[in-house]
């Protein structure tokens, strides 16, 4: 009975665990973000490294159909302290999960929209290393799909090729998903905190 038990104990106490690295992890993502960010956007503004707005408020009276609705020049590097903190709480708390396998993609995608807020890039060169991002992300990590549960009784085994394939078409799909909402001020977190609330 002791030998039974076991085992589903040690499983709770790796969930749990797991856990309460997640909780100190995301705090102090939470704590260094705030941090850096306000440091980064002085920077920012000092250097002028802002976004311009689309309008002025006598266009916004009279209504506009452009994306940006700030009436003032705003940072553009608010996401580097997110970006760096995140990076920084993984390494910390998280180095003996699988989490840490997303880091050298995650950066990859990190500089690359770095560099094309300050020179735009071309969208085949933007979604070559996204790709590539996505091929490291999947191999890494083991995130290969093999199998498609059509209904809870039928599944469908995938060759290891497709279920590749398919994993990173749909990672590459979410990150441009984020960014073709990016676009529009604050659409994007309201995006991430929809799903994360449903999660």
């Amino acid at each position: 009975m002791k030998a039974y038990l076991a085992q589903p104990m040690d499983v709770l106490n790796d969930s749990l665990i797991f856990s309460v690295r997640m909780l100190f992890a995301f705090a102090t993502a939470v704590f260094f973000s705030a941090c850096i960010t306000p440091l980064l956007t002085k920077l920012a503004l000092a250097y002028k490294f802002v976004d311009q707005p689309d309008f002025t408020k006598e266009v916004v009276a009279l209504g506009s159909n452009q994306r940006r609705v700030h009436l003032h020049p705003t940072p553009r590097v608010g996401g580097v302290g997110i970006v760096f903190a995140f990076m920084f709480s993984l390494l910390l708390w998280m180095q003996k999960t699988g989490l840490t396998a997303i880091i050298a993609p995650s950066l990859i995608e990190f500089f690359l929209g770095l560099i094309d807020d300050v020179k735009s890039l071309s969208s085949k060169l933007r979604l070559s290393i996204q790709t590539l991002a996505a091929v490291i992300t999947v191999f890494i990590a083991e995130l290969d799909i093999t199998h498609l549960s059509i209904t809870p009784i039928y599944i469908v085994n995938l060759p290891f090729a497709v279920g590749f394939v398919l994993s990173v078409f749909i990672i590459v799909c979410a990150i441009n998903s984020i960014n073709m909402v990016d676009g529009l001020d604050g659409l994007a977190i309201r995006f991430y905190e929809f799903f994360l609330k449903r999660a």
